[in-house]
């Protein structure tokens, strides 16, 4: 058994709002699906998926679980749609070191503090 992610959900308090942000900064449209019980979102993604989702109980935080979503070789441009779409960067472009790549973080219109990657 190995010691694969398989899937990750961002909190969001307004799901409407993290769907709008999230698909700025992807470039992509994002819909909002509620199965009665949650409202989610899922991001575009290959491999391991990222949904946004709204529950009672399921809060946006700044600690914990540190996030790095694929900005594929994209990065500046992805950086660049941060702020106009509601978002915050709170740190600029950093190296991962050793040739692994280079990142940005940044705290979502909901409060989750993330990194958007991009590999060296």
């Amino acid at each position: 058994m190995g010691n694969t992610v398989v899937w990750v959900e961002l909190p969001a308090k307004d799901i409407a709002r993290a769907a709008k942000f999230y698909g700025a900064l992807f470039g992509a449209t994002i819909e909002v699906n509620d199965d009665g019980v949650r409202e989610i979102a899922t991001l575009p993604h290959e491999g391991v998926g990222v949904s946004l989702t709204q529950i009672d109980g399921f809060e946006p935080a700044d600690g914990g679980v540190f996030v790095y979503l694929d900005a594929s070789g994209k990065l500046e441009e992805m950086v660049a749609r941060v702020a106009p779409a509601g978002g915050t960067v709170v740190t600029e472009r950093a190296d991962l070191g050793g040739g692994a790549g280079f990142y940005t973080t940044i705290r979502d219109t909901e409060g989750n503090l993330i990194a958007l990657y991009t590999g060296a």
